[in-house]
């Protein structure tokens, strides 16, 4: 679980919130991902899908599974050394 805005913004995606519905809505590219607080159902590019875990608010700051996140934006996750590394999933198929 990491905290979305700082992540998403990181990899230039757009983080938005909606208090009423208490959801939040990542765009990068062509891709778009509406996860509501508390539920582990997801709506990636106009589909329903589950994830994990739920998107959850701790300390006034909201916390999504970095796993499902990065993969539905095409971006690599993966541990090296004991780090986590998050790369672009487009750029590697380039190379």
């Amino acid at each position: 679980m990491v905290p979305i805005r700082f992540v998403s913004e990181a990899l230039g995606a757009e983080v938005t919130w909606d208090g009423k519905k208490r959801s939040v809505t990542i765009v990068k590219d062509d891709n778009r991902i509406e996860l509501v607080i508390d539920q582990k159902e997801a709506i990636v590019n106009c589909r329903r899908t589950s994830m994990d875990s739920q998107t959850i608010i701790r300390n006034a700051i909201t916390l999504v599974p970095v796993r499902f996140v990065n993969e539905n934006l095409n971006m690599k996750v993966f541990f090296d050394n004991g780090e986590i590394v998050i790369t672009d999933a487009k750029e590697q198929l380039e190379e």
